[in-house]
C-alpha cells in the first residue's frame, strides 16, 4: 500500500470517528437543565393556579392585609425594578449566557415595560379588552400605558390587566436558576461563588414570598393565569430553541 493510500484510509477513518463521536455540547443544551427548568416552570404555575383559586373562592383579594398594600417596600424597591437586580446578578456571574440574558431583557422589556413611550404588551392587551385611564385628565395628554395615566392624574381601570409581577417574578425564578445551574461549573466569576450563591438565595427567598402574596391578595384569577401563560410560553419556547443550539 502506498503512503497515498494509507493516507485516505487514515482520513476515512477519521471521518468515520467523527461521525459516532458524541457531538460536544453547551451548558445550555444540557437536557437535565431543560429538564429541571420545566419541572420548576410546572411548579410554579401549580403554585399560582392553586393559591390564585383559594384567593378567589374564599374572597381573600376583597381582605388585603394592611402590610401587603400595593405600596409594600419590597413592592416598590425590589419587584418593580427586579430586572435591574438580575442584570446585576448576571455581571457578578460574570456575563455568563450573553445569548439568554438578551433575549430575557428583550421578553421582560417588551411585555411588562413602556416600549419608546407606547404600551408594553399587557397594557395594550389591557386597552384591547376594554380598560383605559379614567379621571380629569388633560385633553392634550395621550395615555398608552399606566405609567402615563399615573402621571396625568388619572386611573388605570377596566379591561384585563395580565399580572405582570407574575410574569416577571417567574422570569427572574427561571433565569436565576439557569445562571446558577450554569455558573456553578463554569469560571471565571466576578464574585466569590459562594457569595454568588448566597446573593442568588436571598433574591429566591423574596421572590416566592412575593409570588406567594401576589397569587393571594392581588389581580382576578384570569389576570395571574394570563401572566403566567405569557411567561411559560416563553420559556417552553427558549428552552426548546436552546436545546437545539441556536
Amino acid at each position: 500500500m502506498t503512503v497515498q493510500a494509507r493516507r485516505r484510509t487514515t482520513d476515512k477513518v477519521e471521518d468515520i470517528r467523527a461521525d459516532v463521536r458524541p457531538k460536544q455540547t453547551t451548558p445550555l443544551q444540557s437536557q437535565r437543565l431543560h429538564y429541571r427548568l420545566r419541572l420548576l416552570l410546572s411548579g410554579l404555575a401549580a403554585v399560582v393556579i392553586a393559591l390564585s383559586a383559594i384567593s378567589t373562592l374564599t374572597g381573600q383579594q376583597s381582605h388585603v392585609p394592611a402590610y401587603q398594600r400595593y405600596n409594600f417596600y419590597l413592592n416598590n424597591y425590589f419587584i418593580k425594578i427586579r430586572w435591574v437586580y438580575t442584570t446585576t446578578l448576571w455581571i457578578l456571574s460574570g456575563f455568563q449566557l450573553p445569548f439568554l440574558f438578551i433575549v430575557s431583557s428583550a421578553a421582560w422589556y417588551f411585555t411588562t415595560q413602556s416600549v419608546l413611550g407606547g404600551p408594553s404588551l399587557f397594557d395594550f392587551l389591557y386597552t384591547a379588552s376594554g380598560g383605559g385611564c379614567q379621571g380629569d385628565l388633560d385633553e392634550k395628554v395621550t395615555v398608552l400605558n399606566k405609567t402615563t395615566c399615573k402621571v396625568a392624574g388619572g386611573e388605570w381601570i377596566g379591561g384585563h390587566d395580565s399580572s405582570g409581577h407574575i410574569f416577571i417574578i417567574v422570569h427572574c425564578l427561571l433565569f436565576t436558576y439557569t445562571l446558577f445551574h450554569v455558573s456553578h461549573r463554569t469560571s471565571p466569576l466576578i464574585l466569590n461563588r459562594q457569595a454568588l450563591v448566597v446573593i442568588m438565595g436571598m433574591f429566591t427567598a423574596i421572590d416566592l414570598y412575593m409570588l406567594i402574596t401576589t397569587s393571594l391578595f392581588f389581580h382576578t384569577f384570569w389576570e395571574k393565569f394570563s401572566g403566567m401563560v405569557a411567561v411559560s410560553v416563553y420559556w417552553l419556547v427558549t428552552t426548546l430553541w436552546l436545546s437545539l443550539g441556536p
